[in-house]
């Protein structure tokens, strides 16, 4: 995939460039990065009956 170079017009063929055609420009995709700090942060603590 190409990258689209700053300042350059939108491309009619945006499939081939790295660009969200919405934005105009490359958005780094939202993963799910947990690392062990933060599924610690959030753990639920054992419920006990």
């Amino acid at each position: 995939m190409r990258k689209l170079k700053e300042g350059e017009p939108f491309p009619d063929d945006f499939w081939n460039y790295k660009v969200n055609q919405i934005t105009g420009y490359y958005i780094k995709p939202n993963r799910n990065d947990q690392n062990k700090e933060t599924v610690k942060k959030y753990a639920k603590p054992p419920t006990g009956l």
